[in-house]
């Protein structure tokens, strides 16, 4: 074989070797792109439901908040007030919200219509016994956030608490009364606002004093 030969034979296999790391590479991006398709499929479906959960969240949270603003009662046998409880009055605030006429209900083995169309005169009338009760609806002097309580633009908000703040301190009371305070040692303090639990513990406190017929203190 000629020297001119050969070295035509080692230029076409160098090519061959060439061509073969190329494609190689080649299939190596095609699979890399691949997974990259794959991985962000993935985080837009997760991104989905996760936006999907924070729409449900929030209905949650406009329908328990709407709820929490308004006792709804029915007249008992007795002459006295009844609230329903907190369930039952979102979904009769929300029926009232949107001007439905009527709402129908389930309690416990009994089944309700109740009669909203005249606010002054709404009524409660029981679908298997036809009992026929009054019902009215009060609205809720909602008294505002704590002053404590940092400025928020979301449900909940983490406020941390400086060392000398009377939270702070109240909190390391309460922890070293069942903790050894040579042992452990408190670094950190955060406050958790959560709008609706507020709202919803002054529905409670406002039906407390409602029912024992007291003024309402701080």
């Amino acid at each position: 074989m000629t020297k001119e030969r050969v070295a035509m034979e080692q230029d076409r296999e160098e090519e061959r070797r060439r061509l073969k790391e190329e494609r190689k590479e080649l299939r190596q991006k095609k699979d890399g792109l691949r997974k990259e398709v794959v991985i962000q499929r993935a985080a837009n479906c997760e991104l989905l439901k996760v936006n999907e959960e924070l729409k449900r969240e929030k209905v949650d949270l406009e329908e328990q908040v709407g709820g929490l603003m308004a006792d709804w009662q029915w007249l008992g046998d007795s002459g006295e007030w009844q609230s329903y409880d907190d369930r039952t009055a979102q979904k009769l605030e929300n029926a009232y919200k949107q001007k439905k006429g009527d709402v129908q209900l389930n309690l416990g083995r009994w089944h309700y219509k109740i009669d909203l169309t005249v606010p002054e005169s709404m009524k409660q009338t029981n679908l298997d016994t036809h009992k026929v009760r009054t019902v009215k609806r009060e609205k809720l002097k909602f008294e505002g956030y704590p002053e404590s309580w940092e400025e928020q633009t979301t449900e909940v908000h983490k406020a941390p608490l400086a060392p000398d703040d009377k939270e702070f301190k109240k909190a390391e009371e309460i922890f070293y009364t069942s903790m050894a305070k040579a042992t452990f040692k408190i670094t950190n303090v955060e406050r958790i606002q959560r709008r609706s639990l507020w709202h919803e513990y002054q529905l409670a406190r406002q039906r407390m004093y409602r029912k024992n017929n007291e003024s309402l203190k701080n």
